[in-house]
């Protein structure tokens, strides 16, 4: 799965979507579990089926896994996929997905983590663009509000 990047007016449209979502469709819990290894930091995501996600931009190169379910994703050029597990692929730097969980899902990114830090803010700021859909706000931090609202 490996398409060009985003170019600034797709992503201002993907921004608009997930304001959309955030202020229209209701809010699902996406557990995420943490592993550090030496020199590894993996990623693994639950997506409840049923769940439309727009996924972070990714600033680095690295292999995806789809360990289990079915996901349909759509591309930059307009394109669909549709991942049925077992999968994987490679992530390329700009990358930023839009997905739809046709069935639960679970979803592994392994990335390099040279100085084996635990912090997670650290980590994402070296693996993650920020992205604002308000001033000051990410699209994260206004999901994780949306999520404490709806517990």
């Amino acid at each position: 799965m490996s398409h060009a990047p985003l170019a600034p007016q797709a992503h201002a449209r993907l921004d608009d979507l997930e304001r959309a979502m955030l202020a229209h469709l209701p809010v699902v819990d996406q557990p995420v579990e943490h592993l550090f290894l030496p020199g590894l930091y993996v990623r693994r995501i639950f997506n409840p089926a049923g769940s439309l996600i727009v996924t972070k931009v990714h600033k680095t190169r690295h292999p995806f896994f789809l360990l289990s379910g079915a996901m349909s994703v759509r591309h930059v050029d307009g394109t669909v996929t549709r991942l049925t597990a077992p999968h994987h692929g490679v992530t390329e730097p700009g990358t930023r997905r839009v997905i739809f969980a046709h069935t639960d899902c679970v979803f592994v990114t392994v990335h390099p983590n040279p100085d084996d830090g635990t912090d997670l803010d650290a980590i994402e700021a070296r693996l993650i663009e920020r992205r604002e859909l308000e001033p000051g706000v990410s699209s994260y931090e206004l999901y994780e509000a949306r999520l404490r609202e709806a517990a």
